[in-house]
């Protein structure tokens, strides 16, 4: 079966969201209130807690100010511990949302009517599975958020800013988004796949996204590269074109998963053991 191009999937997404906007908007909205109430709750708790404990740090440029190297860099690092934890688990609920985003397009690009109450469907009884994937593209950035929050923290407490610490940094940071990028073009379709069956077991869903995207990773990301200009367009006009951009593109990605399927379904001659590799 032929592929579509970029133009054509992008076709389609617009097809499907005429007269759906405003619903895509508003689940937008939804979206941002309650990522906003989890955040400020999560947040008051987790300074509440260090206050507590004594474990306070100047997170936020404030001064440091301990008896000593050694207790400074062991309660700076229980504080950058509690905070990577925190961000990571603020990123799982925001990934957890956009997932339920997801499956209310996903009934929009099927012809089906959206439901509000679709972006909060992977809290369901299927949670696990949609937390175990947020959780794991969040546990590299959590994991290399720890190593590169010590680095900086002993150099704070050192007063030692050399340029080997700020090149490991660096470093760090590069190699986070390079295995994050990879992750992603291998088991990125594995939400769609739970949205669309959410009985499919884990390991099984990740198997067959890096099957299906075999021979369409290019596709995926010359089909991201076309965005570009209106991603740069919505944050020039402060982020409100986002509630225009974003169900395009998670629409768009849609349409490429249905097409990637299609052609798969009628490509496969023979059924292939699941494996995660």
């Amino acid at each position: 079966m032929e592929k579509k191009t970029s133009a054509q999937l992008k076709q389609e997404a617009r097809l499907a969201l005429k007269g759906n906007y405003g619903f895509c908007a508003g689940c937008l909205g939804v979206m941002a209130i309650a990522i906003l109430a989890f955040s400020v709750l999560a947040n008051v708790t987790l300074a509440a807690a260090l206050t507590f404990m004594g474990l306070s740090w100047g997170y936020f440029g404030g001064a440091v100010s301990y008896d000593s190297a050694s207790a400074a860099i062991q309660r700076m690092g229980v504080s950058i511990f509690a905070y990577a934890l925190f961000a990571m688990a603020i990123s799982i609920v925001v990934s957890v949302l956009l997932m339920g985003y997801v499956r209310a397009c996903f009934r929009i690009c099927r012809g089906e009517r959206g439901d509000i109450k679709d972006l909060f469907f992977p809290f369901g009884k299927h949670i696990g599975k949609f937390i175990g994937l947020a959780g794991m593209f969040q546990i590299i950035p959590f994991l290399f958020g720890l190593v590169a929050g010590f680095s900086q923290a002993v150099s704070m407490v050192t007063g030692d800013v050399s340029w080997f610490l700020m090149a490991f940094s660096a470093i760090i940071w590069f190699v986070e988004i390079v295995a994050i990028f990879f992750m992603s073009l291998n088991y990125g379709m594995a939400a769609f796949i739970f949205i669309e069956d959410p009985e499919t077991p884990f390991l099984q869903a990740l198997a067959e996204s890096r099957r299906i995207m075999k021979g369409n990773r290019l596709r995926v990301i010359w089909l991201g590269l076309t965005f570009l200009g209106m991603i740069f367009l919505a944050y020039a006009s402060c982020g409100i074109g986002f509630l225009w951009v974003t169900p395009y593109m998670v629409c768009t990605s849609i349409y490429f998963y249905f097409d990637i399927t299609n052609a798969r379904e009628v490509d496969r001659k023979e059924p292939e053991n699941w494996t995660f590799m």
